[in-house]
């Protein structure tokens, strides 16, 4: 698909309606898989609620994963993931903003609804059932939250957390995981931004990086100061007072709100004392 995407005379990218991989997405989007991936992911879920053996449910979690990883990999590698949602009008061509890349969204979004659908009933089996080991629990609720991280350009782009189904996924992973704290902060190295203290160029990075400030917040309570610096504090710097720029707003409102998290733990007083001037000072510059 990147080789198809070319640069035009007026500096902007365009993806051919007649290009090889447009006609492979179209074959592909009108295909029995597409149309019935809704009611697969729907059996999926049934045959989720009844399976017994819990080997079935795990290596479904980990082919999802690296689905996600696998799909998240692919994105980055072509050139329309190098534009901002907010900046599309700017840097792509006519036909691809009004007729290729709406058929490409259209089939990952219907991706994003299946797998929801899938970890809605993982994620229960998870919360209510006994079958699934103890020791399990906390592992696969991490794989869960990878998912949807990696997946994140998606949800992002529609919105999609604001659905019930995301929101009982998203939050009953968190819930779970904050229970071990040990997991939780596991989580969050695995989840950090690659290079801490700067705000990157990619919109997929910092897709990544409002997932991961989002996410941060909520598993404040259980982390140690420390961590609560090494990880968080510092990934949220940067993003502090650049919401002059449009492509970085959800970043800036997610670094402040994990800010003021951070500060309102009883335990991170030294911490919150340190930051705090720091923190008022990049607060009016805005």
């Amino acid at each position: 698909m990147d080789a198809d995407v070319l640069e035009t005379l007026g500096k902007k990218f365009d993806w051919s309606a007649k290009s090889h991989s447009y006609l492979q997405l179209q074959s592909v989007a009108s295909g029995p898989l597409v149309a019935e991936m809704g009611r697969l992911s729907r059996l999926a879920a049934c045959l989720i609620e009844h399976v017994t053996n819990w080997m079935t449910l795990s290596q479904l979690l980990q082919d999802l994963f690296e689905f996600s990883r696998s799909l998240c990999v692919q994105w980055r590698q072509n050139k329309l993931s190098e534009v901002d949602a907010v900046e599309e009008n700017l840097f792509l061509s006519d036909n691809t903003i009004e007729k290729t890349l709406p058929l490409l969204w259209r089939v990952l979004r219907s991706g994003m609804f299946s797998v929801l659908t899938i970890l809605s009933a993982s994620i229960g089996r998870l919360l209510c059932d006994s079958f699934v080991p103890k020791e399990d629990v906390p592992s696969s609720a991490i794989q869960t939250l990878q998912i949807l991280r990696n997946m994140a350009f998606i949800s992002s782009y529609f919105r999609l957390d604001t659905l019930s189904q995301y929101s009982f996924v998203y939050f009953t992973a968190v819930d779970i995981i904050s229970q071990y704290p040990m997991f939780a902060e596991a989580l969050l190295k695995q989840l950090r931004p690659t290079e801490i203290g700067v705000i990157p160029q990619h919109p997929l990075d910092r897709c990544l990086d409002t997932f991961f400030l989002n996410t941060a917040e909520h598993f404040i309570a259980v982390l140690n100061t420390q961590v609560a610096e090494d990880l968080v504090a510092n990934a949220a710097s940067p993003y502090l007072g650049s919401n002059a720029e449009s492509n970085t707003f959800e970043a800036f409102e997610a670094a402040h709100s994990v800010m003021l998290a951070i500060m309102a733990v009883p335990r991170n007083v030294a911490l919150a004392a340190s930051r705090i001037e720091e923190y008022a000072e990049r607060l009016f510059e805005v």
